[in-house]
């Protein structure tokens, strides 16, 4: 300082810089205490000189942020609207030298917003059912959830189904009483049938009979002898033809002699 021949108390008193009010602080790697404070006596020209380290003085601070989640839901059968709040709170820190005022800040932390369950309500069904849990980061913002309820329609398609099976298992037995009842009229007309030749071959064969026999055979042919009666009736038909040209022939023949 350049004083001689004066205390250190006073020459501390009056020109002692207080670096602490300028953002400085004692630098404690290099000096455990402050040098000055230890000084006594008067300052001499020979005096050694005293060497005092500082380092600047930081602030450290806490920076906070709030993001929110808002559940609504609107109880169908009471009307009683609830609306739930989750908050996400998001931190960081900031540290300022406290010489040159710059300032370092760190990362913001994140939060989770938890899961929530829907209430349940008899005879209805929500949408969705549960919100999932959710990490909400630096940069997310507020968010509105809404959940509906939508009420629950029986299903008419099973219960008239039911009906129509009574209705067509009910008519199964007068499918089968009407197939037997055929059946038994089948075998009734096959008995007349297989009757009816019996009663022809005890009566006496007369021309009307056999004309009637002839009806019945054209009417009632059997399965397989329509090709084979075709054929009978060719043969017929060739063969008249045939006695025809020759009772012709025979005709000429006694007329020429």
């Amino acid at each position: 300082m350049g004083v001689t021949d004066r205390s250190y108390a006073k020459t501390l008193a009056s020109d002692k810089w207080d670096y602490a009010a300028a953002g400085y602080k004692l630098d404690t790697a290099k000096n455990a205490t402050d040098p000055l404070s230890e000084l006594s006596g008067t300052f001499g020209a020979q005096n050694a000189g005293v060497t005092v380290y500082l380092t600047h003085q930081t602030s450290t601070t806490t920076q906070t942020q709030t993001i929110t989640r808002t559940i609504n839901y609107l109880d169908p059968t009471t009307k009683e609207l609830t609306s739930l709040t989750q908050t996400a709170e998001l931190t960081r820190t900031v540290e300022e030298d406290l010489v040159t005022g710059a300032k370092t800040y760190s990362q913001w932390t994140t939060a989770t917003w938890p899961s929530f369950t829907v209430p349940s309500v008899a005879g209805y069904t929500a949408s969705p059912t549960v919100v999932p849990a959710l990490v909400v980061k630096d940069g997310d913002g507020d968010v509105t959830v809404t959940i509906a309820y939508t009420k629950l329609v029986p299903n008419s398609s099973a219960a008239s189904s039911s009906p129509a099976s009574a209705s067509s298992a009910s008519a199964t037995p007068n499918s089968a009483s009407a197939g037997s009842s055929a059946a038994s009229a089948a075998t009734n007309s096959a008995s007349a049938v297989s009757a009816a030749p019996a009663a022809v071959t005890n009566t006496a064969p007369t021309s009307a009979a056999k004309a009637t026999s002839a009806v019945s055979e054209q009417k009632l042919p059997q399965t397989g002898d329509d090709e084979q009666a075709a054929l009978s009736l060719t043969g017929v038909s060739l063969l008249s033809l045939l006695t025809l040209l020759g009772v012709g022939r025979k005709k000429k023949r006694h007329s020429r002699n």
